[in-house]
């Protein structure tokens, strides 16, 4: 059986100005830095909304939406400030979370994988998939893997 994969949209989703306001803080908070996504975010919104719809909406000139979607790599303070402004927001600065701690994987054959994942399956079972790949330190593709063979060998079995 083939399965048909449906790309998703965000600008399905961002018909009213709060959506949009969501989405682009959501974007703010999640951008790694350099701006990609932000920008990416950016577009979206201009998809989803005319340029005549944002300016009449959010106040902003067709220079601002040029500029922030511009090719230039960089992605001016101002520009975000006007952007916000626009959206009804303001961009304020908090305290960071505590960065993610990089896991370095281990270099273990299938086999020694699979019978530690064992190993740990039968005293935690309940176990999602990422939380194995952690603990164990065993690169997610290589987990995945071997879970659904075991459970296709009927090894370990799904909780329904």
């Amino acid at each position: 059986m083939t399965e048909a994969l449906i790309r998703w949209d965000p600008v399905e989703y961002l018909s009213t100005q709060e959506e949009v306001r969501h989405y682009f803080k959501a974007a703010l908070e999640e951008d790694s830095g350099d701006g990609k996504l932000v920008k990416k975010v950016l577009s979206n919104i201009a998809r989803a909304l005319s340029e005549k719809q944002i300016q009449h909406d959010f106040g902003m000139s067709g220079n601002e939406i040029r500029e922030a979607l511009s090719d230039d790599p960089d992605l001016s303070l101002s520009t975000l400030s006007c952007i916000a402004a626009a959206l009804g927001m303001k961009l304020t600065a908090a305290t960071a979370e505590a960065p993610l701690k990089e896991i370095c994987y281990r270099a273990v054959t299938k086999e020694e994988a699979q019978a530690e994942i064992l190993e740990l399956l039968a005293t935690e079972p309940n176990l999602c998939l990422d939380d194995i790949s952690d603990r164990l330190r065993i690169e997610m593709e290589m987990v995945v893997d071997i879970y659904f063979e075991l459970e296709d060998t009927g090894t370990i079995k799904l909780d329904d």
